[in-house]
């Protein structure tokens, strides 16, 4: 049972969004739920009122407003505005569904600005690379761990905070959650300078309220890189997990 967009736990079910803020100073984005899964598909209403969009914190309601929707062609198409945003940054939002009643509309309207993209999870990323935060040693010149590609070879490097994030000591609406991840900035670092040409940091995804997905590619073989993901959390810190990105390929002469 997740945090609930009234605060109660009467919705049962959430997805994270990710807002595309790389660039801009736009306060609204547009999702196109046309992409999600079965999960999301097989549990929302029929008439889409239970829909209901917060910021990060799971808590504090963003404006939503319904473009379309229909679940039996699995379209649909939402608005939103008034969330937090972080400059430069890739933000979570979250989009909640399944209530245990019936809810009213919970669309509003109004006429969008300048929109940002946002993405819902569309699959599960459960392969990949896993990086788990943890401070580094005491004295170390490089990170724990060690992702190995081809220069050729796209891969996912999965980020995993959940044993860095505060948790409630007793069940608050049936969750111990209480820390969340808000936003992200992901660089692949070449001493210190940051390589474009290594990522796409549009594909960069939130997929648990602990828990980001990036793409790295391309490369020199022979190489070593530092991915960096820095993310903030609802609490207001600010952490950042490193890698080291050994780009090699094999000789078969």
């Amino acid at each position: 049972m997740w945090h609930a967009a009234d605060g109660s736990d009467r919705w049962r079910m959430r997805i994270p969004l990710t807002v595309d803020h790389l660039s801009g100073s736009n306060t609204e984005c547009n999702v196109d739920l046309s992409g999600l899964d079965d999960f999301f598909w097989d549990n929302v209403a029929a008439d889409g009122y239970d829909l209901r969009v917060t910021d990060s914190d799971g808590v504090t309601a963003a404006v939503l407003q319904r473009n379309s929707f229909n679940k039996v062609t699995r379209v649909g198409d939402l608005d939103i505005k008034t969330y937090t945003v972080e400059a430069g940054s890739l933000i979570q939002l979250w989009l909640y569904f399944n209530h245990s009643g019936s809810p009213s509309d919970g669309s509003t309207t109004f006429t969008p600005g300048t929109q940002d993209t946002a993405y819902g999870v569309g699959a599960i990323f459960n392969r990949g690379n896993f990086v788990r935060y943890r401070q580094q040693r005491r004295g170390a010149s490089k990170p724990r761990d060690i992702v190995v590609k081809g220069s050729g070879e796209t891969t996912r490097i999965i980020w995993d905070f959940t044993k860095a994030l505060a948790r409630f000591r007793e069940p608050t609406n049936d969750s111990l959650l209480f820390e969340e991840l808000t936003y992200a900035k992901f660089d692949v670092l070449l001493a210190t300078v940051d390589q474009t040409a290594l990522k796409t940091e549009a594909d960069t995804r939130f997929f648990h309220p602990a828990t980001v997905v990036t793409t790295v590619k391309a490369g020199s073989s022979g190489t070593d890189y530092t991915p960096s993901l820095t993310v903030g959390t609802s609490d207001g810190r600010v952490l950042n997990a490193r890698c080291l990105l050994k780009v090699q390929d094999v000789d078969e002469t």
